[in-house]
């Protein structure tokens, strides 16, 4: 099955280098990358622009991966968006309970991106989706 030829990524990274490399990578496709540098940025354009695919770093100053992705898989509107965990982390077995549909290990390759991004919105399955244990944080998006 062909990726569609017209995705919407969003990207939450803090470090503004990884964001530069996904769009290098991705230069040759006509997708739409949104990008974003805080979780309450994230969470706020997923929720208006509803990509295709959100690509989220475990690691962030304000909020965690996991917070951002709890907040995003515990609201209606945004549930159903696939998600690519991004960390340097080589044990993701921490993330494992959270619901992410795809993985990719920093540093990552082109192919390893591409990949990532077609599995998610492919609609593969995580090595473990349990329901959300915690409440989700509650991020305000209006500050």
């Amino acid at each position: 099955m062909p990726m569609p030829q017209n995705l919407s990524v969003l990207i939450l990274d803090d470090d503004p280098e990884i964001p530069k490399l996904i769009r290098s990578y991705l230069r040759c496709t006509k997708w739409n990358l949104i990008v974003t540098e805080s979780a309450r940025e994230a969470v706020k354009a997923a929720d208006s622009l509803h990509p295709d695919v959100i690509l989220c770093d475990a690691e962030l100053p304000e909020y965690s991966g996991a917070d951002v992705i709890q907040a995003l898989k515990s609201d209606a509107l945004t549930a159903d968006i696939p998600i690519v965990l991004m960390t340097g982390f080589a044990d993701v077995s921490m993330f494992a309970h959270l619901a992410w549909t795809s993985f990719l290990a920093k540093p990552f390759s082109a192919a390893a991106l591409r990949g990532a991004i077609q599995s998610a919105v492919r609609g593969a399955v995580p090595p473990r989706i349990s329901t959300l244990q915690e409440p989700a944080p509650n991020l305000p998006v209006n500050s």
